[in-house]
């Protein structure tokens, strides 16, 4: 949906003229929020094989998008149009949520296709973001039952390094964790920079924020490796030890990113455990409180009813807090209603068991009654280790957004810390640094769906502020090259 692009361009280092997406709903949602860029809604092999036959004088038919209007995608920029090619190919193949990889899984190609376009366009920089399982996969692997073995350990990254290598770039690659740039989310991601031989190859950003300490990653081809964390200290080696974690500024909390968004809770439906006089009491108090009550439970797949929440909007609950609100709403107007702040309907035993959930901080599914629990987790079940219905406490972070979202998946924390509740999208989306005036859209028309999409281009995205750090680190690469071309002075006559 554009976090990658949003950052960089926020960073004013990076000016995105073109950008691929595959999806038609995170492509409109590219669009609509970035409208001086050109969208190409397609596959990107099939775009890259365009620019080629396009140079080789072939004179290609124009590719039709994969938008439902069928409109034909604008021509592919030239060989010299293009200084910094960044992206994120899909990391489904080489997460460590995918249960089943598999050897020959097609998605595992797509980091050879960005490749391929530095090959194509040879740019000055480049910068490739995927999770933290490219690190340790295997290239010729084989599938053995829901693993892969054999093969070449760190297979990816070595061929990524020896192709740009070969293309004539430096390059290097290291493990950020956003919220160390500000983001109020842990999510670690594997970063690999790469710029033309003669140029300044960007330093990664010093983390800015005190978050969860700094940890090295083993290397899974050399045991006795490292690979150390970006810190201040000139001394990176003491990182081993543990023994350096700091940074100037505070880390951004749940409170700090959505604590200004207006309340709302799921009205609990009773259908397992019977109301008793305490429940009402508590549940008139709660919105004599101020806090909406709403009904959340889905009516049928076909539902065409608004979402829970605030489906038309609403104003925000107080001013900006802190520093991070008052950049979220920095491109709202005056009395402008933020939107997008609901969730998705839920089936009757999930909202119950949601707001059953006690408001107290760092609790799962098992303090729930028994008859509430999911059935596959309850005492002596397979899962029954797992966390399902997860809330955390509103002065820790967000844990890693997902592209689906729902309190009754494993070991997810989706829990509003004080309301009763999951996350809304727009939480969702200030979880990844996405300021508020940010559209999210689909070509879906049912309200459950629509929000669905949204979701998916919310737990897909690199964070803002990530990237918004990575642009910095160009840039600051680019200003020590003006510096020293200007003390060359002018040439002798």
């Amino acid at each position: 949906a554009g976090g990658l692009g949003t950052g960089m361009n926020s960073s004013g280092y990076v000016d995105t003229k073109w950008a691929v997406e595959f999806s038609p709903a995170a492509a409109m949602s590219y669009r609509a929020n970035h409208p001086d860029t050109i969208v190409y809604c397609q596959d990107s092999n099939l775009l890259l094989k365009h620019a080629i036959e396009t140079r080789e004088g072939k004179n290609p038919k124009p590719l039709v998008s994969n938008f439902s209007s069928k409109e034909k995608c604008k021509e592919m920029p030239r060989r010299g149009d293009v200084d910094f090619i960044f992206g994120g190919p899909p990391c489904q193949a080489f997460s460590g949520a995918n249960h089943t990889p598999k050897a020959d899984d097609i998605r595992t190609t797509l980091p050879c296709n960005m490749l391929s376009f530095v090959e194509e366009y040879d740019p000055d920089y480049f910068l490739l973001e995927n999770v933290t399982g490219l690190l340790r996969y295997p290239l010729l692997a084989t599938t053995d039952g829901r693993r892969l073995t054999g093969g070449i350990k760190m297979g990816v990254v070595k061929m990524i390094m020896r192709v740009l290598i070969a293309l004539g770039y430096q390059v290097r690659f290291k493990i950020l964790e956003a919220g160390q740039y500000g983001c109020p989310q842990s999510r670690k991601r594997i970063i690999f920079l790469g710029a033309k031989r003669g140029l300044k190859l960007p330093d990664f950003p010093i983390p800015t924020h005190a978050f969860t300490k700094a940890c090295a990653w083993r290397v899974p081809c050399n045991p006795k490796k490292r690979l150390l964390p970006v810190t201040h200290s000139k001394d990176s080696e003491s990182i081993e030890g543990g023994s350096y974690h700091y940074a100037p500024m505070n880390p951004i909390s749940i409170k700090d990113a959505i604590g200004d968004l207006p309340a709302f809770e799921w009205k609990n439906p009773h259908h397992i455990i019977e109301a008793t006089a305490k429940d009402r009491k508590e549940a008139l108090s709660r919105e004599e409180q101020g806090i909406k009550q709403v009904d959340a439970i889905r009516s049928g797949t076909k539902s065409s009813l608004p979402l829970p929440g605030f489906p038309r909007g609403a104003p925000y609950a107080k001013p900006p807090q802190n520093a991070y609100q008052k950049w979220m709403r920095e491109k709202m107007k005056e009395g402008e209603r933020v939107m997008d702040h609901v969730t998705k309907y839920h089936k009757a035993n999930i909202v119950e068991s949601t707001v059953t959930m006690p408001l107290e901080p760092d609790v799962h599914h098992t303090i729930l009654p028994v008859v509430l629990q999911p059935p596959c987790a309850r005492p002596g079940k397979k899962q029954a280790d797992k966390v399902f219905y997860g809330r955390t406490n509103d002065s820790s972070f967000f844990r890693t957004a997902l592209a689906t979202s729902s309190p009754a998946m494993k070991d997810s924390w989706p829990l509003h810390p004080s309301q009763k509740r999951v996350y809304t999208i727009r939480e969702a989306a200030r979880s990844q640094g996405f300021p508020d005036h940010y559209k999210f859209l689909s070509e879906k028309k049912l309200p459950n769906g629509i929000a669905e999409d949204q979701q998916r281009q919310i737990g897909n995205a690199v964070p803002v502020p990530l990237a918004l750090a990575l642009g910095k680190a160009l840039g600051d690469a680019l200003k020590t090259m003006w510096k020293e071309k200007r003390k060359e002075g002018s040439p002798a006559i």
